[in-house]
């Protein structure tokens, strides 16, 4: 199932790979999203410009996910993301969800935006390999990853504006 959304930022390309590169933003992303725990690592150490790979493991409580994706992954799931920075203006991005088989992968574009800010573009495509229910669960997924982006969009404008 796919999953596409434009985010306009505040801030030049090259600002908007930094906050993506910076740890301390993907731990604002986890305690946001209210993870239990989690771990944020980017190679190499420090980098501020592409290639750089973010990887991010977060602990979720489910308590507010569909009953049907609950009996796959119980009380907490724990998704790991890698997002690889290949250039300035592109990432591949992958999650998975430890224990259950539903993922994500896609990829970001990032540029100018028409405003003199930055369009992060986002394209993926949701899957869960359960048979006879993996479309109904990729549908009780979307929303969710939906609304993740929603929410890193409005911590990137924060952290961008805070700058």
């Amino acid at each position: 199932m796919d999953l596409q959304k434009d985010i306009s930022l505040p801030a030049d390309p090259a600002a908007v790979l930094r906050l993506w590169l910076d740890p301390a933003f993907h731990e604002r992303r986890c305690e946001a999203a209210h993870a239990v725990h989690y771990e944020v690592s980017v190679e190499p150490d420090g980098a501020t410009t592409a290639p750089a790979t973010v990887t991010t493991s977060r602990a979720l409580p489910t308590d507010r996910l569909p009953d049907l994706v609950r009996s796959f992954v119980g009380q907490t799931l724990t998704l790991v993301e890698r997002i690889e920075w290949a250039d300035a203006q592109s990432a591949a991005v992958h999650v998975r969800v430890e224990g259950a088989p539903i993922t994500l992968t896609g990829a970001y574009a990032l540029g100018p935006g028409p405003d003199g800010g930055s369009r992060l573009a986002v394209r993926a495509e949701v899957k869960a390999t359960v048979p006879l229910v993996g479309g109904k669960i990729e549908k009780m997924v979307l929303p969710v990853m939906q609304s993740a982006l929603d929410a890193d969009e409005r911590l990137a404008r924060e952290a961008l504006t805070a700058r």
